[in-house]
């Protein structure tokens, strides 16, 4: 193409046409019909690579997508270079459209499995800490003899990087519930405080 820009073409080759479905004749003879098939999330930017790499002479290499006459996005690589005249002179603009359309599908599958496996880490990590928890509050209920001390130890396990409060209630011969312990975490304080007695939803269960 001429060396002001994409608008027009002096050739299109044939190929163009098994790649975006349009015929290189319809390239040729619609103006700005590049433009018109760059996706529009990528339109600014694309304008803005050939402008320079044009003001400047300069090859390009860019990556994005065009919408198929069938409607489809094809991703593609764009390389383009000035040609000059023996003297340096830049004559036009000659380069090249390569569908790339499989490698950014493999690099997004590659990329979902990367993330699943972040997210199945972090879950394992997150049902390790929970057992580990179960594991340390197990030993402080059976390391004392005193249940009171006991019970504090195991809700300051609880509270220690894991819930806001830790309550616990208990109930006696008689069927009476009273709370015995409550211990607070890295809650902030303006939020309020539990009841001193256990609740009725928690008397009923």
């Amino acid at each position: 193409h001429p060396l002001g820009g994409r608008d027009t073409f002096t050739y299109v080759s044939p190929q163009v046409g098994t790649m975006l479905g349009y015929r290189s004749e319809d390239w040729l003879a619609e103006p700005r019909v590049f433009f018109r098939l760059v996706h529009e999330d990528d339109l600014d930017r694309v304008r803005e690579e050939i402008r320079k790499a044009t003001e400047a002479a300069m090859p390009l290499n860019s990556e994005y997508r065009m919408l198929a006459r069938n409607g489809s996005v094809v991703w593609v690589r764009d390389e383009a270079a000035t040609v000059r005249a023996g003297d340096g002179e830049p004559l036009y603009v000659q380069g090249y459209l390569q569908d790339v359309t499989a490698e950014h599908e493999m690099q997004s599958e590659r990329d979902r499995l990367r993330a699943e496996a972040r997210t199945a880490t972090s879950e394992a990590a997150h049902r390790q800490k929970r057992l580990d928890l179960l594991g340390r509050a197990s030993v402080a209920l059976v390391g004392s003899l005193e249940q009171g001390a006991a019970l504090r130890r195991a809700a300051e396990l609880v509270v220690d990087g894991f819930a806001d409060w830790c309550l616990i209630d208990l109930v006696d011969e008689k069927g009476i519930a009273s709370r015995v312990v409550v211990a607070r975490g890295a809650t902030d304080p303006a939020a309020g405080a539990p009841a001193s007695q256990p609740e009725s939803g928690v008397i009923e269960v």
